[in-house]
């Protein structure tokens, strides 16, 4: 059993609500489409305005940040948790691998592409290392499993507040895939389960791993899990 800390119920319900209006209504068209021209806005953006939400949140309330789920009673436990469910997703990658290898499957036409290499694939900059595994995962859990989904909990039954969590997650980052979409709702589920945002962070974080390693490491798996991404 996870331990699970309490969570308060929001002071000011609209609040989120009005953050998530505005994300859709001018963030995200104006980001996503009249500053296509600017890479960085283009890519960093949403998160941005994750991490701004999340600080007029804080200010706003005045409540301290253990109450929007950075509560550390059972830090180390709910880390943990995270990392395992993490683990679970990096690891399937060298074992398709070595399935891949072992059967001969690998030497079929539709898994080309093992000359790849991480330095070669543009995705695969320090940048966009560095932005994955630590600034995106805070940002973006904070705002939409920290106030987004902690909203919807607090409104509906705790499995359609989840999937409505997942679906306006997946929505903001303009790419409907079902990767997107499990990732959002294991994240509200750790975040529903704990009633911290560690567990999901860390999850995030390692499902940006296993993105990066399929393309710099595994590109030959591109044709099993590629639909993910």
């Amino acid at each position: 059993m996870i331990p699970k800390i309490a969570l308060p119920a929001l002071p000011r319900f609209k609040f989120p609500f009005v953050l998530l209006a505005a994300y859709f209504a001018l963030v995200f068209p104006l980001a996503r489409i009249v500053l296509r021209g600017h890479p960085w806005l283009f890519q960093y953006g949403g998160t941005l305005f994750c991490a701004l939400a999340m600080a007029v949140a804080v200010r706003v309330s005045g409540l301290p940040l253990r109450v929007w789920g950075f509560n550390t009673g059972y830090l180390k436990t709910h880390l943990l948790t995270g990392a395992l469910c993490g683990l679970g997703v990096v690891i399937i990658l060298p074992l398709a691998d070595a399935i891949l290898e072992i059967s001969g499957l690998g030497e079929e036409e539709i898994f080309a592409g093992s000359a790849l290499t991480l330095e070669e694939n543009p995705a695969t900059r320090w940048r966009g290392i560095v932005s994955s595994f630590f600034w995106e995962p805070f940002a973006e859990q904070g705002f939409w499993m920290g106030i987004v989904g902690r909203a919807l909990i607090n409104r509906y039954p705790p499995a359609v507040a989840l999937y409505l969590t997942a679906a306006l997650f997946t929505l903001a980052h303009f790419k409907l895939t079902f990767g997107l979409f499990a990732l959002g709702l294991i994240a509200a589920l750790l975040f529903y389960r704990t009633g911290t945002l560690y567990a999901s962070i860390v999850f995030q974080g390692a499902c940006s791993l296993a993105g990066f390693l399929l393309l710099g490491v595994y590109p030959r798996l591109i044709p099993l899990f590629g639909f993910l991404f």
